[in-house]
C-alpha cells in the first residue's frame, strides 16, 4: 500500500493516533508541495480527552484521491470513504470531527478553516436510484458537495447530495442540508438550520480566536 511518492512520504506529512484502519485500492493522497511537513494530516486525533470513540477508518478505493491544500485533523472514531475516481478537497486547517462521516462518490470540497463537529454525515452519493414517474426523469446518485471557508457545521448535521454553502456559513446541531444555498442567494455570515436547513439569521459570525 502506498499512499504518498517516496519524495513527500519520507517528510512524514501523515501521522496516525490511536486505533486506525486503513484500506487502499489504488487510491492516493496529494498534498500539495508547500504543505509537505511532518504531520500536515493527522489522522486519529483526540481533540478532547474525554470521549472514547473507537477505531478511525480511511477507505481510498480505485482510482480514487484526497487532495491536501493544508492542516487537516481527522479525529477519533471518524471514517471517511473515496469511492471509484472520486475526488475529496481540503482546504488549510480542515478538521473532521470526532464520529464524523464523510462519503465521497464523486466530488466533495471543505474550503478553508472549515470542520465537521461530532458526528456529523456528508455525503454526494445516494444509494438508490430513484425515478419520477410522472417525468420520466432518473434522478442522478451523485452530486456534488461543497462546503466554502469558515465554515462552522454543528453536531449531527447531515449533508446531502447537491449541497453547497457560501464562505462563513453558521450550520446549527441536527440540522439537514439538501440544496445549493449559494444559487438560493444564502449570504456569507448567515446562521442557517432546521430540517430542511432555512436562514435562521443574517451577520452573525464564529470567533476563531
Amino acid at each position: 500500500m502506498r499512499l504518498l511518492p517516496f519524495k513527500q512520504a519520507v517528510h512524514f506529512p501523515i501521522l496516525c493516533y490511536g486505533s486506525i484502519r486503513v484500506r487502499c485500492a489504488d487510491g492516493k493522497i496529494i498534498i500539495s508541495p508547500q504543505f509537505v511537513r511532518k504531520g500536515i494530516l493527522k489522522i486519529g486525533v483526540d481533540p478532547t480527552g474525554y470521549r472514547t470513540c473507537g477505531v478511525t477508518t480511511l477507505t481510498l478505493l480505485n482510482n480514487s484521491t484526497i487532495f491536501i491544500n493544508g492542516s487537516v485533523k481527522v479525529y477519533q472514531g471518524a471514517t471517511v470513504l473515496t469511492g471509484r475516481n472520486a475526488s475529496l478537497i481540503f482546504g488549510d486547517e480542515v478538521t473532521i470531527g470526532d464520529r464524523a462521516e464523510i462519503i465521497c462518490m464523486e466530488k466533495i470540497e471543505l474550503g478553508r478553516h472549515s470542520g465537521l463537529t461530532w458526528e456529523c454525515q456528508m455525503t454526494d452519493f445516494a444509494s438508490h436510484p430513484v425515478l419520477d414517474r410522472i417525468s420520466g426523469e432518473l434522478h442522478p446518485m451523485t452530486k456534488p458537495v461543497f462546503v466554502g471557508e469558515y465554515c462552522w457545521i454543528g453536531n449531527r448535521t447531515t449533508i446531502m447530495p447537491g449541497t453547497r454553502i457560501p464562505n462563513r456559513t453558521i450550520v446549527a446541531s441536527n440540522s439537514l442540508l439538501n440544496k445549493d444555498y449559494i444559487q438560493k442567494g444564502l449570504k456569507p455570515y448567515s446562521l442557517i438550520g432546521g430540517i430542511p436547513a432555512v436562514t435562521l439569521r443574517e451577520n452573525i459570525e464564529r470567533i476563531y480566536k
